[in-house]
């Protein structure tokens, strides 16, 4: 993808290090446009350059940082609510039945499915590196 320009009419804002409710709207904000627009557009380019398998990559990643904003928002939540971390946590985990959500212990994609896959379509790890959330 040398020499293509990115572009497109999208800002990550520069953290500017403040207290833990304004570093997580910051992120927040930040996850929200890397899945809604960044990743997607950087996958239109690859495949308009003939790279399908990579813009499958990248639409991966989208996915991955979509549920990174879902996590931030549970945490502020939480820390808006003067809750432990760990109702976090436990607000994340979706089950269906005996199904429950796996998450890559090396980059966070999580399989909402429950289906363990054979290597995390994100960073590559093997099935080893997914960890199940919940009771399933």
């Amino acid at each position: 993808m040398q020499g293509n320009p990115v572009i497109g009419n999208w800002k990550i804002q520069q953290p500017q290090l403040s207290n833990t409710t304004r570093n997580l709207e910051l992120s927040i904000q930040n996850e929200h446009t890397e899945w809604q627009i960044i990743y997607p557009h950087f996958a239109d380019i690859a495949v308009g350059e003939g790279f399908s398998s990579l813009a499958a990559v990248w639409r991966s990643i989208a996915v991955a940082e979509k549920y990174h904003e879902k996590r931030f928002r549970a945490m502020l939540q939480n820390v808006q609510a003067g809750t432990e971390l760990e109702a976090f946590y436990q607000s994340l985990i979706k089950t269906t039945g005996k199904t429950a959500a796996v998450r890559c212990e090396s980059c966070g994609y999580v399989a909402e499915d429950g289906i363990i896959p054979a290597f995390c379509p994100v960073c590559g790890m093997g099935a080893e590196q997914f960890k199940r959330l919940g009771n399933g």
